[in-house]
C-alpha cells in the first residue's frame, strides 16, 4: 500500500504577510495539509524543519533489525516539490526546496510539498530505531494462552534450549534463555518475540552468538553447527509483518488556526506594560500592520467597540487577501489606549506613520500613551531579523552577503557595508533563504559576498546567477585575511583603525557600528570609514603587517583585553601612530561600555539606542544592526540577561544627552531578556 500525504501548500510571495499567524494558533506539531504564506515566517521555518525530518529520516543501518536488508541506511520518504502544475521533481535537500520558492512570483502561485513511504514497505519506530516491521506485543489473551500450556509444550520448548516457568498467581512468564544471566519477565502489553499462530518463541527469532563469518560459537568460543550447543544472546523482536495501516507516512499535520489572522487576544499578551515594549506576539502584530499599509497604500481599520479594540484588514488590490480579519483586542481602558498608540506607529509623542485608522474619533484613544512604545526589529529566525533591519535601512545600493552560521567573516564588514550604503544580509552555505533573496531583489543592487567557500559556496553564486543579480566576492583564506582584503577597499591609509581578535567576535562587535559611522564622535564632524583588522591569537598575521608597513594612523584601537590582544601586540602598532589606545573590560559586555565610553562621553546629545544580545548565539543579530546605528551615531549595547556594572555607569554618565531617547530604544532580535530593558527603562527616566 503506498499512501501520498500533502504537507503544504506554499503560497505566491505576493500574498499580503501573514507573520502573525502563529501568534493565535494552539500548539500543533505538525502543518501537514495546510496551506502556508511564503511570507508567514514562523509557519514557513516550522514546515522547512518538518520537511528536512522527512528528508533525513532513514532506516537503521542494523540489517538484523529488518525484515528487508537491503533497506539499510536508506531513506524512508521519497519527498517531491511541484511548482503550479509543472511535473513534480524528487528533492533531496532543503535547499532545492528554498530554490523552488525563489520562483514563485504571482499571488496564485503555489508550492506542492508532498512526502511518501516507499512502496510496499512502511515504516515503524522501534526503540529509537527505524525498522520495516514490529514488535509483538503481549495481549491479556496471549498470557491466558501461554498460562494454559499443557507439559508436551514446555519440553518442546525445553527441547529448543529455553524454559518457560509460569507464576500464574501474579501472571507473569519467565523466560529463561540459554546464554542469557537473567531469565526475560513477561506481563500483558510487553514487548517480545511471539509466534503470531503459536504461543512459542520461534526458532527463527532466536539471536545466536555468531563470529565475523557469521558463524555460530559454543560456550567457549568454537564454531559449532549444533544449533544445541550454540550459545543464545537473545531474542529479536523486530520480524513481524507491518500492518497496512503502517505502510502510510504516519504524518497527521493539523493546525489549530487558520492562516486567516482572526479572533480575540488579550492587550497583555501583546505588550508588556511594565517595561513598555511588545511581546514577540505583539511584534509580530506590529509587522503584519505596517507591511499591510505597505502592500495595500491603506492602514488597516480600527474600531473600539465596547471597550475593545476591533482590527479589520480588508482586500485592496490583487495580491492582498483577507488575511487580517476581525482581530479583537480586549483590556482595561489604558491597556487599549496604549496599545493602539503602540500598534498606530507613534514614537515619543509624534506620528511617524499612521498605520491604524479609526473608523469614528474616540477621544480616548488620542495620543494617551506617546512616547511608550519601544521598537523591535526581529525576525523568527536570524536570518529574518537580519531581513527586518534591512528594510528599517531601506537602502537601494547593495548588501553586503555573510554567512548566518559562522559570524567570523562578517565581522569587519559593517564599515564596508556603510561605505557601499548597503545592508548586511545573512545566508545558507549553499542557498540564499528565501527571504532573503527577496530583500535582495527589493534593493535590487549588487551584492557583495563577504568571506571564502567554506562560509559561502558557489552555490550561492549560481543561485544569484539564475535570478541575473550581481555580485562581487570579498576574501581572504581566512577570518584574519578578509578583514584586510575588507580595509583595502576602504581606502590606502584610513584616518583611524579598529584592532581585534578575530576570536572575540563580542570584542569586534562593539566596535563594529563605530567604525561603520564615518563620524568622529569628538568633534560631530564626518570622518573617513574605520576598518576592523581581525588578528590571529599570536598578534597581526605577517599581510597585515605589510599593510600597514609605512601607513601613519591617527589613533588605533586595540579592542579587547590582554588574553585577546597582547601588550606586543599593541607595542608593535606604535610604529604606525602615536595614539594606541586598549579599550576593554573585565568580560565582553565590560568591553562593549569601554567601547560606549570612549565614544558617546564627549556627544552632546544621543537620539537612540540598540540593544543586542551579547551571547554567541544571538551576536549575529548585532553584526546585522551595526549599520543602522552607525547611521544613526548611536550606541549599540550588547547584553543578553542584564546590563553589567559598567554599561549601567557609562549610561547613567550620560543621561542627559538622552534627548528624545523615549521612543528610540530599539531591541535587534527576540532573545533580549525584559531585564534589560528594565534597567534600561530605569536609567533613562
Amino acid at each position: 500500500m503506498n499512501t501520498k500525504r500533502n504537507l503544504a501548500m506554499v503560497m505566491a510571495a505576493a500574498t499580503v504577510v501573514t507573520s502573525v499567524a502563529p501568534v493565535f494558533a494552539a500548539e500543533v506539531e505538525s502543518l501537514d495539509g495546510q496551506t502556508v504564506g511564503v511570507k508567514d515566517s514562523a509557519k514557513l521555518e516550522q514546515l522547512k524543519k518538518e520537511v528536512q525530518a522527512l528528508l533525513s529520516k532513514k532506516y537503521t543501518a542494523n540489517k538484523d533489525l529488518l525484515s528487508d536488508d537491503t533497506l539499510a541506511g536508506t531513506k524512508v520518504f521519497n519527498v517531491k516539490i511541484q511548482l503550479n502544475n509543472d511535473a513534480e521533481t524528487p528533492i533531496s535537500n532543503i535547499s532545492e526546496l528554498n530554490a523552488m520558492l525563489l520562483k514563485l512570483e504571482e499571488s496564485d502561485d503555489k508550492v506542492n510539498i508532498s512526502a511518501e513511504v516507499k512502496l510496499g514497505v512502511g515504516y515503524k519506530e522501534v526503540d529509537g530505531n527505524v525498522v520495516d516491521n514490529k514488535v509483538k506485543v503481549y495481549t491479556d489473551e496471549d498470557i491466558t494462552n501461554l498460562l494454559g500450556m499443557d507439559l508436551k509444550t514446555q519440553i518442546n520448548t525445553l527441547e529448543q534450549g529455553l524454559v518457560t516457568n509460569v507464576d500464574s498467581t501474579n501472571k507473569e512468564i519467565y523466560l529463561t534463555v540459554r546464554g542469557l544471566a537473567n531469565p526475560i519477565v513477561l506481563k500483558a502489553g510487553e514487548k517480545i518475540v511471539v509466534n503470531p499462530v503459536l504461543p512459542l518463541i520461534d526458532d527463527s527469532q532466536v539471536l545466536f552468538k555468531k563470529d565475523s563469518l557469521g558463524q555460530m560459537l559454543d560456550k567457549d568460543g568454537e564454531v559449532t553447527t549444533d544449533r544445541e550447543k550454540a550459545v543464545i544472546l537473545g531474542v529479536n523482536p523486530y520480524k513481524y509483518d507491518l500492518e497496512p495501516s503502517d505502510f502510510k507516512a504516519e504524518l497527521n499535520y493539523t493546525i489549530a488556526n487558520t492562516d486567516v489572522i482572526s479572533g480575540t487576544v488579550k492587550a497583555s499578551d501583546l505588550y508588556d506594560f511594565d517595561i513598555n515594549r511588545f511581546s514577540i506576539k505583539g511584534n509580530e502584530v506590529f509587522k503584519f500592520i505596517k507591511d499591510y499599509k505597505a502592500l495595500a497604500g491603506a492602514p488597516i481599520e480600527a474600531k473600539l467597540v465596547d471597550g475593545e479594540l476591533r482590527l479589520t484588514a480588508n482586500e485592496t488590490k490583487k495580491g492582498l487577501t483577507n488575511q487580517f480579519t476581525n482581530l479583537t483586542i480586549t483590556g482595561t481602558k489604558n491597556e487599549i489606549s496604549t496599545i493602539y498608540d503602540a500598534l498606530n506607529g507613534k514614537y515619543s509623542g509624534a506620528v511617524a506613520t499612521q498605520y491604524l485608522n479609526l473608523t469614528k474619533d474616540d477621544d480616548s484613544l488620542a495620543d494617551k500613551t506617546a512616547g511608550l512604545y519601544r521598537y523591535t526589529l526581529a525576525g523568527m529566525n536570524r536570518m529574518q531579523t537580519a531581513v527586518e533591519i534591512s528594510k528599517e535601512l531601506d537602502t537601494t545600493a547593495g548588501v553586503v552577503l555573510v554567512s548566518g552560521a559562522n559570524n567570523a567573516d562578517g565581522l569587519a564588514a559593517t564599515p564596508f557595508a556603510a561605505r557601499k550604503n548597503a545592508s548586511i544580509l545573512l545566508s545558507d552555505k549553499d542557498s540564499i533563504p528565501a527571504d532573503v533573496m527577496k530583500e535582495i531583489k527589493r534593493i535590487n543592487g549588487t551584492v557583495y559576498i563577504v568571506g571564502g567557500n567554506n562560509s559561502i559556496s558557489d552555490k550561492v553564486e549560481s543561485q544569484l546567477d539564475s535570478q541575473f543579480i550581481n555580485y562581487e566576492r570579498i576574501s581572504g583564506v581566512d577570518r584574519a585575511d578578509t578583514s584586510l582584503e575588507l580595509a583595502k577597499e576602504l581606502g590606502a591609509t584610513p584616518s583611524d583603525l579598529f584592532v581585534a581578535n578575530g576570536k572575540a567576535e563580542a570584542d569586534a562587535m562593539s566596535s563594529a557600528s563605530i567604525a561603520a559611522a564615518q563620524y568622529d564622535f569628538g568633534t560631530a564632524k564626518t570622518a573617513g570609514y574605520t576598518p576592523i583588522l581581525l588578528t590571529k591569537d599570536d598578534g597581526l598575521t605577517s599581510a597585515q603587517k605589510s599593510w600597514l608597513k609605512n601607513k601613519t594612523i591617527g589613533k588605533i584601537y586595540a579592542v579587547g583585553g590582554t588574553s585577546s590582544l597582547s601588550n606586543d601586540v599593541l607595542n608593535s602598532l606604535e610604529t604606525n601612530s602615536d595614539n594606541v589606545k586598549r579599550l576593554a573590560g573585565d568580560n565582553r559586555q565590560g568591553t562593549n561600555a569601554a567601547v560606549l565610553h570612549e565614544f558617546f562621553s564627549n556627544e552632546n546629545s544621543i537620539n537612540s539606542v540598540y540593544v543586542a544580545k551579547s551571547a554567541d548565539n544571538g551576536l549575529v543579530d548585532a553584526l546585522a544592526a551595526g549599520v543602522l546605528a552607525a547611521k544613526t551615531h548611536a550606541p549599540l549595547v550588547l547584553a543578553s540577561e542584564n546590563l553589567n556594572a559598567d554599561q549601567t555607569a557609562v549610561i547613567k554618565a550620560n543621561k542627559a544627552k538622552f534627548t528624545t531617547i523615549g521612543g528610540s530604544q530599539t531591541q535587534i532580535g527576540y532573545n533580549v531578556n525584559k531585564a534589560v530593558w528594565s534597567a534600561l527603562e530605569n536609567l533613562l527616566k
